[in-house]
């Protein structure tokens, strides 16, 4: 076993209230995460972002492997996902799982590594700087093993759903296809509580049938801590990489019984091979 190695990138190309921060990342070894840490000024002394106030600094974070967005999440969602997997997060620290350090076994922890070797021309993190403060400083530390090719990854999309009344809706919006298994969806985190039960529905057959209360008692056996404000939706509930669900599919489905209504986001966390979309 090869322990990680700490590294503190190079500072932001441009971090200015009001623009997006941008920092392209060297390549060639394996990154596990990202740390972007941030202080902003309060009446002259550089303070600590407040973990349970990031959106008052900072917008929407993306990851961007050679010109494609990998990730794209609001930095307060980042926080959430984080808190939902049992991680405690530090004021002035916004960590980015790229390896996901709760999977049960020690590859299934360093499964979905980014390695940079190979198959990345660019590496980008870009963080919305929202206007109205003075920044103090900001800055990223990552943590990376010895260098492999880019190849299984994790991936979170963020798209929206506008539901215009309470009671049922079904949602089939996630891509599907026969990749060989190489596509593989770990869950979708919906940003409401709005949603009292749910189903999803895989070629015609029911592969869940939950209930709020029992959703959250299933998944916090396996250390999963459900956040305010979020409707959590896995298929890998039980810490265990492989239990993704493979989307070679010809039908997916979401049918959730909805009791508030809004233009709702919500993101899907992806396990991608390099080269599928």
């Amino acid at each position: 076993m090869v322990a990680l190695r700490d590294h503190l990138e190079p500072s932001f190309e441009t971090a200015v209230p009001g623009q997006t921060a941008t920092r392209s990342l060297p390549l060639g070894l394996t990154y596990h995460a990202l740390y972007v840490q941030m202080k902003y000024d309060n009446a002259g002394t550089p303070t600590d972002i407040p973990a349970a106030n990031w959106a008052t600094y900072v917008g929407e974070v993306r990851l961007i492997v050679n010109g494609e967005v990998k990730w794209r999440i609001d930095a307060a969602d980042l926080i959430s996902l984080a808190k939902f997997y049992g991680r405690d997060v530090k004021d002035g620290i916004l960590p980015l799982y790229l390896a996901r350090p709760w999977q049960r076994t020690v590859n299934g922890e360093d499964a979905l590594a980014w390695g940079t070797e190979a198959g990345v021309q660019s590496l980008v993190l870009e963080l919305d700087l929202v206007s109205g403060y003075t920044l103090s400083s900001i800055s990223v530390r990552s943590r990376k093993s010895r260098p492999r090719p880019f190849g299984r990854h994790l991936v979170i999309r963020k798209m929206h759903k506008n539901i215009g009344s309470t009671g049922e809706h079904e949602i089939s919006d996630l891509p599907i296809g026969d990749d060989g298994g190489r596509y593989r969806l770990i869950g979708a985190h919906w940003k409401t509580a709005g949603i009292d039960k749910w189903k999803v529905i895989v070629n015609s057959q029911e592969f869940r049938d939950q209930d709020r209360a029992y959703a959250e008692q299933v998944n916090e056996e396996h250390g999963l801590v459900h956040q305010a404000n979020f409707t959590h939706v896995l298929m890998a509930d039980r810490a265990r990489l492989d239990d993704a669900l493979p989307m070679n599919v010809q039908d997916f489905r979401f049918r959730g019984e909805f009791s508030a209504t809004g233009n709702f986001a919500y993101y899907t966390e992806e396990v991608r091979e390099a080269g599928v979309a």
